[in-house]
């Protein structure tokens, strides 16, 4: 690695030890309930020895740490997303915002809505289990409420699709066990430019729908 991402890690890896008093299991499943991370960062995030040294989690604990995190957050989206979205569009501070959010969320879905509760169900969990940046249980779980799949349905799609994600990240790990961070930094990475290339597009719709309008 370069010398600033070494120095970029150290710097990382004091504030963390230091946050969470070098608890390598509660930092992991912290980081496995953010909604960007969630496992597929978490993993590797667990078990890297280059921030943990030897209080670096095993393959199979940072896997069921991270796991039983985005597991937990299926039932607790699914019932206070309507709710709150309900609840923001209300408002002037917040409607605009739920308004994109809805409508992000009903174009990944629109694909599925005439599908039946099979089909959308395994929709659901290709989704979910496609280990990749904004493609975990999160949004799994709005799209399944979206589709109008009730509790049980949602969490089998969502839970499964998050545990085929998990298996493939905990693969991944352990092939470059002894540099973890290196499937840490390529998720970030991947996460950036995907962000990038959504900015991009935005940015490249709006000049052409201002010169449609000229």
């Amino acid at each position: 690695m370069s010398k600033s991402v070494v120095k970029m890690t150290e710097t990382i890896k004091e504030a963390i030890i230091n946050l969470f008093n070098n608890n390598s299991v509660m930092a992991t499943f912290v980081l496995a309930l953010l909604p960007i991370f969630e496992l597929r960062g978490a993993i590797p995030f667990g078990m890297s020895t280059q921030i943990w040294g030897e209080n670096a989690l095993t393959p199979l604990s940072s896997f069921l740490t991270s796991f039983l995190a985005t597991s937990l957050v299926v039932p607790i989206i699914y019932f206070i997303f309507t709710p709150i979205l309900n609840l923001f569009k209300k408002t002037k501070l917040f409607k605009k915002i739920a308004e994109k959010f809805e409508n992000r969320i009903k174009e990944k879905s629109n694909k599925m809505e005439n599908s039946n509760t099979l089909k959308k169900m395994i929709g659901v969990f290709l989704f979910v289990a496609i280990p990749l940046p904004l493609t975990g249980v999160y949004t799994g779980t709005c799209v399944a409420v979206v589709l109008g799949l009730n509790f049980y349905e949602t969490l089998i799609a969502c839970v499964g699709g998050n545990l085929i994600a998990g298996i493939i990240m905990l693969l991944l790990s352990t092939i470059f066990k002894n540099n973890t961070l290196i499937v840490l930094y390529a998720f970030i990475i991947i996460l950036v430019l995907i962000l990038l290339t959504g900015f991009i597009v935005k940015l490249i719709k709006k000049r052409s729908k201002s010169k449609s309008v000229n």
